[in-house]
């Protein structure tokens, strides 16, 4: 075979949780069918990675999970379960959180926005207006109690907004 692909010539450099990040983004970005399975499986592997296998190299981070979510966003007017993983992932995330105090996977700014942005696009939720509120109102209760790294934002509000029209 090709021996330039062969695992002989590995310089033993690994991708690490930025260029996973990066691959996640992509996903993120792109309006190809699917892209949002790709990019929830390829979280999945680093998750298992990580938890089973104790690569730190891979540990997902909150950016990898708003990258996933942000992929479901963006084909929410077109799939039904995208609101439905957006906030099955943003769970996982304050569970994974509570339970190892972990700052690297806490919810931020970020990720409220993506799953507000993603419930107002939803054309298949029917309770998407009442979940954004209610997410809106668990930013601002994380805000007054002192969390600022929650503090809505203009995208906030816009969101909430779109999922109410």
């Amino acid at each position: 075979g090709d021996t330039e692909d062969s695992d002989d010539n590995d310089t033993g450099s690994k991708p690490d949780v930025i260029a996973y990040a990066s691959v996640l983004n992509a996903f993120a970005r792109s309006s190809e069918e699917g892209s949002a399975e790709r990019a929830e499986s390829l979280l999945q592997y680093m998750e298992e990675a990580y938890s089973e296998g104790g690569n730190d190299d891979i540990k997902p981070t909150v950016r990898c999970y708003n990258a996933v979510i942000q992929a479901w966003g963006a084909c929410a007017n077109t799939d039904v379960r995208s609101s439905f993983k957006a906030i099955e992932l943003f769970k996982r995330m304050v569970q994974e959180f509570e339970s190892s105090g972990d700052i690297s996977v806490k919810p931020n700014i970020h990720t409220f926005n993506a799953i507000i942005s993603t419930l107002a696009r939803s054309t298949y939720d029917k309770d998407a207006a009442k979940k954004a509120c209610e997410i809106l109102n668990r930013m601002e209760r994380m805000y007054l109690a002192g969390d600022y790294t929650v503090k809505p934002d203009i995208a906030t509000y816009s969101s909430v907004i779109n999922a109410l029209a």
